[in-house]
């Protein structure tokens, strides 16, 4: 019994010792990160990707950096336009560790590299730098494109470290009292101005539409004075192409007789083919 015993205690001690080497030497590095090998604390360079990895136990050991996209809200900062108008500014920004430089980082700042590598106040620096070329309209307009140029210059200092910004935006902004109520009464003035030109164009185009119309309709009434006149001068026209010279005469009869004296007049009209005799007529 007791030789039984002691297998089973060594036998449970051999495999508490496997258990405990097979933690030290197993390591996983997880999507998103990469592992830095250090061998008796010393860095040996050789940078592990996401996976799991056997190492001599004890003596060597993986530590974890992450390469994602990291996301950094900075505090309120004070910054000044060309004009010298002040601007305070909320900036938030993400950035990566650069795979290439993560031993170096790890050796000379550790995991806790970012205060160090890229200091509040610096990245502040660029940032107003860049917004100070800037007058407070551009900035109002442009503000994206300004700070794009401000990510450009940060990248300029910072990939050397290790360090790169992926994007650098404008959370939130706000000027002084005075400046804002001045912006809004410039902004009523330029709203008042845009509603003023906008009545003016529909004022212009109504008194060119009723110009139009009016153009339209004395036309209009021009060409039915012109067809009236037209059909009468027509019907005058066929009217003066019925006429003969019997009925010409006839006319000129019963004109007479309305005022005849019982005298027995001749006539002679201007035509020299119209002589007749008004009594050969009143006799018949």
């Amino acid at each position: 019994m007791n030789k039984n015993l002691k297998v089973i205690i060594s036998a449970g001690v051999g495999g508490l010792l496997l258990i405990i080497v097979l933690l030290f030497s197993i390591h996983h590095v997880p999507v998103g990160m990469i592992g830095i090998e250090t061998n008796m604390s010393r860095v040996t360079g050789k940078v592990y990707d996401s996976g799991w990895y056997f190492t001599v136990p004890f003596a060597t050991k993986i530590h974890k950096l992450s390469i994602r996209n990291q996301k950094l809200e900075l505090p309120e900062t004070q910054g000044e336009l060309s004009g010298q108008e002040l601007v305070y500014m909320k900036i938030a920004m993400t950035y990566s560790l650069d795979r290439e430089k993560a031993s170096e980082v790890y050796v000379n700042y550790g995991s806790d590299y970012i205060d160090t590598l890229m200091p509040q106040t610096e990245t502040f620096d660029i940032i107003k730098g860049t917004v100070a070329k800037y007058s407070i309209d551009e900035f109002a307009q442009k503000r994206d494109e300004i700070f794009a140029e401000a990510k450009n210059n940060l990248n300029n200092k910072m990939k050397e470290r290790g360090i790169t910004v992926n994007t650098l935006a404008l959370a939130d902004y706000r000027f002084t009292d005075e400046m804002e109520a001045a912006i809004a009464q410039k902004n009523k003035a330029t709203q008042d101005r845009k509603t003023q030109e906008e009545e003016n164009q529909k004022n212009l185009q109504k008194a060119e539409a009723d110009a139009k119309v009016k153009k339209t309709t004395a036309e209009g009434e021009a060409e039915a004075i012109r067809i009236k006149a037209d059909a009468e001068a027509y019907s005058n026209q066929k009217i003066n192409d019925s006429l003969t010279d019997n009925i010409v005469k006839m006319k000129a009869i019963e004109a007479f007789k309305e005022k005849w004296d019982g005298k027995y007049p001749s006539v002679v009209t201007g035509d020299s083919d119209m002589f007749f005799n008004l009594g050969d007529y009143l006799n018949k």
